[in-house]
């Protein structure tokens, strides 16, 4: 990247790190204040329903705007908006008449406003990236994600005495300043491209829908990459309590926090590296050894072993996503980012509720009773994956790791027989920039 390229993308991505860490915050303090309200896990689980609702809903609509307009413009409002309505939140807190149902559409609105701009975020990428800087630049986004993800928990467990949840809220809405403070910073351009003025909204997504249906290639990536998804969401599931059926709370603790370090350790080396230069084949190569980590999580009730693997399923996870956004950003024409990126947010998004009610269900139904004394599988289970509680969810993290290493291995395989085509990376060439930043026609 040239100096204003660096200057303009650095500027945004530091500006979303803040916002991103400052969301943190707020989702772990609020849903912890459900929680202690009314003791209830079910209201625990909408806080988090009301943040994956909105994905689903508007995401559509989300990314016909951000073609249709300017982006940056886009993401400024977003993060204005979201700046309000934790600043009113706050103020609910500071007078006593916050309501659990006051939390829910919170949170509903917060992640409304989050479905808006994070497609205008990933597209604008493109402009402010060359083709070549994509897997770099993907790095750092999702490095972004899992400081906010480890260090969010800890800063608001850290913050909640002194300041309260109020004094969250009110950091949450000035890190949506910060936001929106760095895209006004810099200029990369508005429309993509132009659109006639007689085309509607279902014609937008119509067409986006019939380009995707095109691409049989995106559409193996989409499927691969909502797989990853879900069994993400099952490792977030299964790993609690199969971790404490044979160690204590502090061990899980550390567990979790090495396998933390394993997913920022990844981002950080892609963003330095880039990822190979066949991202396609990269995608699938980095499947693998994260189907072999999530085999052997599950293999022996050894808190090092769990967290070891734990840690390189994690490393391994920056590198699937992030190789998987740089192709998505390289082959999908500029001028339809917004809707093709906001369609595949919704159908990935869609199976994130799905993850911990089936592999609940699989758990408590399926492979936990395969680990009593009076099943007749217990013998041969306790040989091969050790004795004691939580055995059946070892063989349940073994029998999806073989499931991801399946799907890696014939992605590979696809992936060697039909090479990535390099005329498409010319499609999401970013325009020239000018000093300041403002995109030129070449």
């Amino acid at each position: 990247m040239n100096h204003f390229e660096s200057r303009a993308f650095y500027t945004i991505w530091l500006g979303q790190l803040i916002s991103v860490a400052g969301s943190g915050l707020s989702e772990f303090a609020l849903g912890l204040w459900v929680y202690q309200q009314t003791g209830s896990i079910t209201q625990f689980g909408l806080v988090l329903f009301c943040k994956v609702l909105p994905a689903l809903a508007l995401a559509p609509l989300a990314g016909v705007l951000v073609d249709r307009y300017d982006r940056r413009a886009i993401m400024i409002l977003a993060d204005t908006g979201a700046a309000l309505g934790a600043g009113l939140v706050a103020a609910l807190v500071l007078t006593g008449r916050l309501a659990v149902w006051e939390v829910f559409l919170a949170v509903t609105l917060s992640s409304a406003f989050g479905t808006f701009q994070r497609p205008a975020y990933l597209s604008s990428i493109t402009l402010l990236v060359p083709p070549k800087r994509l897997g770099q630049s993907a790095g750092m986004v999702l490095t972004s994600q899992a400081v906010a993800d480890i260090a969010s928990p800890i800063l608001a467990g850290l913050l909640l005495g002194p300041l309260g949840l109020g004094g969250i809220l009110l950091i949450d809405a000035l890190t949506f300043v910060c936001g929106a403070a760095a895209a006004l910073a810099v200029r990369f351009g508005g429309r993509a491209a132009p659109k006639a003025a007689e085309q509607s909204v279902r014609g937008d997504l119509a067409a986006a829908a019939a380009y995707l249906r095109g691409q049989p290639r995106l559409i193996s990536l989409l499927a691969y990459f909502a797989l990853i998804t879900f069994l993400g969401g099952a490792i977030g599931t299964l790993l609690v309590p199969m971790v404490l059926g044979f160690a204590g709370p502090a061990v899980l603790g550390v567990v979790l926090a090495v396998a933390g370090g394993g997913l920022l350790l990844g981002g950080l080396t892609l963003s330095a590296w880039g990822g190979p230069a066949d991202r396609l084949r990269g995608v699938f190569v980095f499947g693998l050894p994260f189907g072999l980590c999530l085999m052997s999580i599950g293999l022996r009730p050894s808190a090092l072993l769990v967290a070891v693997f734990a840690a390189g399923a994690h490393f391994a996870v920056p590198f699937v996503a992030g190789l998987n956004q740089a192709l998505w950003q390289a082959e999908v024409p500029l001028a339809m980012q917004g809707r093709v990126f906001a369609l595949r947010e919704m159908l990935v998004r869609s199976v994130q509720p799905l993850a911990p009610l089936a592999t609940g269900l699989l758990a408590d139904r399926v492979f936990a009773p395969l680990s009593w004394a009076n099943s007749p599988l217990a013998g041969s289970l306790n040989l091969i994956l050790g004795a004691g509680p939580g055995r059946g969810l070892g063989l349940l993290f073994v029998s999806m790791g073989s499931l991801a290493l399946l799907a890696a291995l014939v992605g590979l395989v696809n992936a060697v027989r039909r090479p990535t085509p390099t005329t498409a990376i010319a499609l999401a060439a970013p325009p020239a920039l000018a000093p300041d930043g403002v995109s030129q026609p070449r």
